[in-house]
């Protein structure tokens, strides 16, 4: 049994629950010892691994599963090769990919929520499966006993669940959705860089909706959180988005051209040429 994934697992549990050092060791051990667990350096006793594990709130025998299931060079290099494919939009080696790994044996259900989770999009995009049962699906992974230890995941699965509403034109569950996740407090670099693409995949859904104020004041809460995470990914979108809730406002001309100026600014800086082209051939009296 490897102790440094053992003590990479309490870590990554103990920032999970906002517990330091002290406080998880509080009633169990000094302070030292679960620095040492924590850097592989010991195995705990069987009686310090229960109380250890009642306090972060999972049975013992997870951390066993951590042990047994857990190849984290393997899973970290699938899970990026799987999330780069996504991100690309290559459904069909999604599917392919974790179709396979969940015939393989039994594996961690964190990990196992992951693949599960990525199987039944891709399957929905290909149309191997209609919305209702991917919904179905995916709900039901949320419900799943994977004893709280990735949060973020399950706003992810939620967040894809929101996003087949929307195209769904099921408005009002797609926006539940999303205001579930951003009322969710986490305080993590993952969870803020998240937050920011819900917010304006809310603003989009509020616009389709027509309720068009709401949607330009979420888009002004991602230009905030955009801004002060020094972060221009997403800003060619939002100031694109946020322009065309102007025009069906009717602001004036200069605002929302000045707008549309901003949005090609970062398209060009990103060298986001397929936006770029949007904006030249929809919006070319604004750019003038």
């Amino acid at each position: 049994m490897d102790k440094e994934v053992l003590g990479k697992e309490i870590r990554k549990l103990r920032k999970l629950r906002n517990l330091t050092q002290n406080q998880l060791a509080s009633n169990i051990c000094n302070q030292s010892e679960i620095s040492r667990l924590e850097k592989g350096d010991v195995f705990p006793s069987i009686d310090i691994l229960h109380l250890v594990a009642n306090k972060l709130k999972v049975p013992t025998f997870y951390f066993f599963e951590v042990l047994i299931h857990d190849n984290i060079a393997y899973k970290n290099s699938l899970t990026e090769k799987i999330l780069t494919l996504v991100q690309n939009k290559n459904y069909i080696e999604v599917f392919k990919s974790v179709e396979k790994e969940l015939n393989k044996t039994e594996c961690h259900p964190e990990f196992k929520q992951f693949l599960s989770w990525q199987y039944y999009v891709s399957a929905y995009y290909l149309k191997k499966i209609n919305s209702d049962t991917c919904l179905t699906e995916l709900k039901l992974l949320l419900k799943q006993q994977t004893f709280g230890t990735n949060i973020i995941q399950d706003l992810f699965i939620q967040n894809s669940i929101a996003n087949i509403y929307a195209e769904k034109k099921k408005f009002k569950e797609s926006i539940r959705n999303y205001d579930s996740i951003l009322n969710t407090e986490i305080e993590s670099n993952e969870y803020t860089a998240f937050r920011i693409k819900v917010l304006y995949n809310l603003s989009k859904v509020l616009f389709l909706d027509n309720q068009i104020e709401l949607s330009l004041s979420t888009l002004d809460k991602a230009i905030e959180e955009l801004c002060k995470k020094n972060d221009m990914s997403l800003l060619g979108q939002v100031y694109f988005q946020k322009a065309e809730c102007l025009e069906k406002l009717h602001y004036p001309f200069d605002e929302i051209s000045e707008c549309y100026k901003k949005a090609l600014f970062f398209f060009k800086l990103l060298d986001l040429k397929y936006y770029e082209k949007i904006i030249h051939e929809k919006k070319q009296k604004y750019l003038n």
